[in-house]
């Protein structure tokens, strides 16, 4: 019996983790050549696994200077068009409306980068060429979103209660062996 609530107190599941949503935006693209900046303080930097979503519809059509760009604190982390590969890519209007999808993972050594200061700098820019069309297939946007499973550090109760049941452990041991 005594054995079984130890082991119990041992058992205790610890909270598990998820992705969360650090910082994410969606701005219409209302203008030529549009740009977008951005500060984010952060209030955790403890994440891992650390990946940026990007979506942009618009004119990023046949030409191939019609790319968007994305950056945080200055490195270029995307740089699409309707030709890239490993996104998906969806015409939505032939020549002059595309939707650009996909993940951009953030290394571990980067992201410390990133966090050094608590800011994000972000920012996005549409090539020039890259026009509002939203007459041909819609609105157009640039949507992202930075996402990252938080790193949990266990809380003094989670340590004081595994100690405790080491401590029991450590007891029947002592006990039976006398």
């Amino acid at each position: 019996m005594k054995k079984s609530i130890y082991l119990s107190l041992l058992l205790i599941p610890m909270a598990s983790t998820h992705a969360s949503v650090i910082t994410s935006d969606t701005t219409s693209i209302i203008s030529s050549g549009q740009s977008y900046n951005s500060s984010v303080t952060l209030s955790d930097t403890s994440y891992s696994n650390v990946v940026l979503d990007l979506e942009a519809k618009g004119d990023y059509g046949s030409f191939a200077s019609e790319n968007i760009s994305f950056y945080i604190d200055g490195t270029l982390l995307a740089d699409w068009t309707y030709s890239t590969s490993g996104i998906t890519v969806t015409k939505n209007y032939s020549n002059y409306d595309y939707t650009l999808l996909g993940s951009v993972s953030i290394s571990e050594a980067l992201w410390s980068s990133f966090t050094l200061d608590n800011i994000l700098d972000i920012s996005w820019e549409n090539d020039a060429k890259v026009d509002a069309y939203a007459y041909k297939g819609g609105a157009d946007y640039v949507t992202y979103s930075v996402q990252g499973d938080p790193i949990s550090v266990p809380t003094p109760a989670s340590l004081a209660l595994l100690g405790l049941g080491l401590f029991g452990f450590g007891m029947a041991r002592r006990k039976k062996s006398s």
